[in-house]
């Protein structure tokens, strides 16, 4: 006797198909808040979950796509999920990779900041566009919240320090990096030698 079985096929959540239209349909328009209140107040409608919302932001993340992340960072503000840690980390990376600072350290400014890699990416940000003080600053405020620089902070901060011929900060870094163990570390080491060497300090970078 044969056994006869049907297999059915999950079928996507109606948040699921909310959050990816952001990515099929980017062009948002002005009235897309009243659209996604009504959306909210909908008997259908269904808070998205962290996973699938985490799936989106990183291909947001990957495709540059600000405008479809602005609106989806809307919706979690809706939904009750604006603060929820992992995903304002995720959306803070978002704004840094698309180069809107002010939202993302605005967005930094009110979430908890237990997290290395949310400091990392936000230095990073500024690091890379400037204002390169406001990265050195971070690395402080940083060092004062109890976070321990790791080896992808030491590179941002020593970028800055290189981008504003900060040798007394680049200074202090190194010693940083030496009292963490990181001296070794192949993009630390070059990041060091890269700050002294702009810096006008050719011997201390050899």
């Amino acid at each position: 006797m044969l056994l006869q079985t049907t297999t059915k096929l999950k079928r996507p959540s109606l948040s699921q198909y909310t959050l990816l239209s952001f990515l099929i349909n980017p062009t948002i328009s002005d009235s897309s808040s009243t659209v996604i209140h009504h959306q909210s107040q909908s008997p259908y409608h269904s808070v998205p979950s962290p996973i699938d919302t985490k799936s989106v932001l990183q291909s947001c993340i990957a495709r540059r796509a600000l405008e479809p992340g602005r609106q989806l960072h809307a919706h979690l503000c809706l939904t009750g999920l604006g603060h929820d840690t992992n995903l304002a980390t995720k959306l803070v990376n978002l704004y840094c990779v698309c180069d809107s600072l002010c939202n993302a350290h605005h967005l930094f400014d009110r979430i908890p900041k237990n997290n290395i890699f949310l400091w990392n990416v936000l230095i990073r940000g500024y690091a890379w566009n400037g204002p390169y003080q406001v990265a050195i600053s971070l690395y402080y405020q940083m060092l004062d919240y109890g976070m321990v620089p790791d080896n992808f902070t030491f590179p941002f901060v020593l970028k800055a320090c290189s981008a504003l011929s900060e040798i007394d900060v680049g200074r202090d870094v190194h010693e940083h990096v030496i009292r963490t163990r990181w001296e070794t570390d192949v993009f630390v080491g070059a990041a060091l030698i890269d700050m002294y060497a702009k810096c006008g300090c050719v011997g201390d970078s050899r």
